[in-house]
């Protein structure tokens, strides 16, 4: 029953699209809101396989519409080992079945710096422990053997993707999103105009416009989506 699981993610990541196109078009626009999505994180289980066929089929129609950045949850499960394992397992799947990782963002060197880091490790714990050695505090979890700390580099990469999110990539992801919305709205506009061809053929006042090729009306395409 998870075959077609990613399907309300797609739909709120179009949905949100839609929206900020509606209220584009609208004459008083100083309350515009954009709730558009500029980047995804797609959290993978900490197993050997790397990616599960469902996994793979979720990633694919993810990509093609927002910034993919995947992520291997619960980095403390794993051994130093086998974290490799997995990330090299998940970077195989991954180039593969030709999944796009940070697909719109068009400066190649911002996309290439991610992709050397990809599949990002994280560790998750909402509380701090004490640190026996200097008595500091630390956000992480404490286990018998020691504490898996979320601020560590050599325990996970929080910090790396908390950099390409917050820090360095943040202008790349939301910029990337603008160009990927204006390819959308010209696209969604296109199909509009195309259908109110029939409609509104009787209309004189706009009956002169090409339906077939938009681009050649200019401004005026408005007057068609306005009916």
């Amino acid at each position: 029953y998870n075959t077609f699981g990613y399907v309300p993610i797609t739909n709120y990541i179009d949905e949100q699209l839609r929206l900020y196109m509606f209220q584009e078009e609208q004459p008083d626009r100083s309350k515009l809101k954009d709730n558009r999505v500029h980047a995804c994180l797609y959290f993978i289980k900490p197993t050997s396989k790397g990616l599960s066929p469902l996994d793979v089929e979720c990633l694919k129609h993810i990509s093609s519409r927002v910034n993919l950045i995947p992520v291997i949850s619960k980095a403390d499960t794993l051994t130093t080992i086998e974290l490799k394992e997995v990330k090299k397992a998940v970077r195989e799947i991954v180039e593969a079945q030709d999944i796009k990782i940070c697909e719109f963002i068009e400066d190649e060197d911002v996309k290439k710096t991610i992709l050397k880091q990809f599949p990002f490790s994280v560790i998750g714990s909402e509380s701090f422990v004490i640190n026996d050695e200097d008595g500091s505090s630390i956000r992480g979890r404490k286990y018998k053997w020691g504490i898996a700390q979320v601020e560590n580099e050599k325990h996970c990469d929080f910090i790396k993707l908390r950099d390409v999110l917050m820090a360095k990539n943040m202008v790349d992801l939301i910029s990337s999103t603008e160009s990927y919305y204006e390819s959308c709205r010209e696209k969604l506009t296109r199909t509009r105009i195309k259908e109110a061809k029939d409609k509104l053929s009787d209309d004189e006042s706009i009956k002169y416009l090409n339906y077939d090729d938009p681009d050649k009306n200019g401004l005026e395409n408005n007057k068609i989506l306005a009916k």
